[in-house]
């Protein structure tokens, strides 16, 4: 068996210390409306409207009395009018029929009412010019086809709870009940910093020993994808004077801080020493898993009555990519209020090709799972070897593969526990 390494926090620990150090944030009143996409509900939310608001015709057809109908539910009516979608309801009189539109009104105080769809009448479906007579062939006249209001929601009944997000179907939902303003919390204003002297942006030029920095744009990139679009990208410089200043001026504007560097012990990393002197608390070490073992958790001090939490993550790509998934997202979630942290899902699949395996510590692999088949088949990057630098392994990942440290190496075919992502793409 092998010894796991005691001296590393669990990811759950990890987990756990990253979430102590944010509060949900405060709460905004803001309009119902496409905009309000993604926030989450800081309140319940009670029908103003009913829905339906009012009885309505659930078919293109003719509304009659089933009095007019034989026995084998056949009858020739006059036709004495039609209701469309907003009109007033009408009231046939007996012997007569009156045209009328999905979702008109009907006046269901006379119970003899109901609607024939027009597919049992000799009237052809679609734009037709209002006919004199109708002919109905058929039809059962115990299915009424009429909506009742308050069928779907009740004026005062809850449609919507505090902590969940607004999805289209809610936001649909909450427009119907006729409110029009909801509080929700407000989305956290997210902070990306990148160190390294060997770090060059985007369309700059790579003289000899740098490299594009590519973690910072990826990690907001993330950040946008749980939707949140208040990101803010700022690099240093490998100086301890210049990144003090850059967490004191972010501090003052952002909720949250994230790093990617310097969380390990060499000559120049400044982020770690930088934090470990200046905030309090602070703690950087190991967690069990690879890649991304070298973490790092800080409250930055704005002012006598505001900490910023700082998470730092490692700076190789892959590492990061993992890391935020673990960590980040479920801080992100915390902040917003919502219901639930949306800790990557788990699900089993079976692993195509050979994973590597793991030792002393979990092993994350980045991984692209294909639904489209039975059972459900994931395949793994780079087989059994995962490099932290190996950046071109996050293509087209929807999922990590987590391997257990001391579990037995897994064949092809075996069925392997697979982390579903949430963020990666919006």
């Amino acid at each position: 068996m092998v010894k796991v390494n005691l001296d590393m926090r669990a990811i759950a620990e990890h987990q756990a210390a990253v979430l102590s150090h944010a509060e949900v944030l405060p709460t905004e009143t803001i309009a119902v409306d496409v905009e309000a996409l993604s926030r989450t509900l800081a309140a319940d939310q009670l029908a103003i409207n009913a829905i339906p608001p009012f009885d309505n015709s659930a078919m293109d057809g003719f509304i009659i009395h089933r009095a007019d109908l034989d026995s084998g539910g056949n009858a020739q009516l006059r036709v004495d009018g039609e209701v469309a979608a907003g009109d007033a309801a009408q009231i046939p009189p007996l012997g007569a029929a009156v045209r009328i539109m999905t979702g008109a009104p009907v006046d269901t105080t006379d119970e003899d009412l109901v609607i024939v769809p027009v597919e049992y009448t000799d009237i052809e479906p679609g734009p037709q010019p209002l006919p004199r007579q109708v002919r109905i062939d058929g039809f059962d006249s115990r299915k009424l086809h009429i909506r009742r209001k308050g069928e779907s929601l009740q004026v005062g009944q809850q449609c919507a709870h505090a902590g969940q997000d607004i999805d289209v179907g809610m936001l649909s939902t909450l427009i119907s009940a006729g409110i029009g303003q909801v509080e929700v919390y407000a989305l956290p204003r997210v902070a990306v910093v990148s160190t390294g002297n060997e770090l060059r942006q985007t369309g700059e030029s790579l003289d000899e020993g740098k490299i594009p920095d590519s973690n910072s744009p990826m990690i907001a990139g993330l950040v946008r994808a749980c939707g949140i679009d208040q990101v803010t990208i700022a690099h240093c410089d490998d100086s301890p004077e210049h990144l003090r200043k850059l967490f004191t001026d972010l501090s003052a504007n952002h909720d949250v801080i994230i790093t990617t560097g310097g969380v390990a012990v060499g000559v120049y990393d400044v982020v770690r020493d930088v934090l470990n002197t200046h905030a309090s608390p602070s703690w950087f070490g190991r967690v069990q898993h690879k890649p991304g073992s070298h973490q790092g958790l800080s409250l930055w001090a704005h002012d006598d009555h505001r900490q910023v939490p700082v998470v730092s993550l490692p700076g190789n790509p892959v590492a990061a990519f993992v890391s935020f998934h673990l960590y980040v997202h479920p801080l992100l979630n915390k902040l917003r209020g919502k219901q639930t942290l949306d800790r990557p899902t788990k699900i089993s699949a079976q692993v195509v090709g050979e994973p590597p395996s793991a030792r002393d510590r979990d092993v994350l692999v980045p991984a692209i799972v294909d639904f489209t088949q039975l059972p459900t088949m994931v395949t793994p990057f780079h087989g059994r070897h995962v490099g932290s630098h190996m950046i071109s392994s996050l293509v087209g990942v929807n999922a990590m593969l987590h391997l257990r440290a001391g579990e037995a190496a897994l064949a092809e075919g075996a069925m392997v526990e697979v982390l579903l992502l949430p963020s990666v793409t919006r």
